[in-house]
């Protein structure tokens, strides 16, 4: 019995912020044989605009990197996104009613 393995029509990327440059180079070349695209940045600022800008399915990231470390990269956009809220949704609060 014969089984293919589908390939997706677009290579699913994912973006790698390390500044070991020799070890992007192996996940790189790991994933490419998985058929992903690979994008890698050695340090945090780019990595940041990059993962900012890009539409990625993973990042894998390093902690401690030239510029803004790992953890830095990561609070930066959990920032920028300032939910709304109107009020609770809890039973007890009651600026949730009218």
């Amino acid at each position: 019995m014969h089984s293919e393995t589908m390939k997706p029509e677009r290579a699913e990327r994912i973006l790698v912020i390390d500044d070991d440059v020799e070890l992007c180079n192996l996940v790189v070349e790991y994933l490419h044989a998985e058929g992903f695209v690979v994008e890698c940045v050695h340090d945090g600022e780019n990595g940041l605009q990059r993962a900012m800008a890009g539409e990625y399915m993973l990042t894998v990231l390093d902690v401690m990197l030239p510029g803004i470390n790992g953890f830095e990269v990561l609070r930066r956009p959990a920032e920028a996104i300032q939910p709304t809220r109107a009020g609770s949704t809890h039973p007890g609060n009651s600026s949730a009613h009218p």
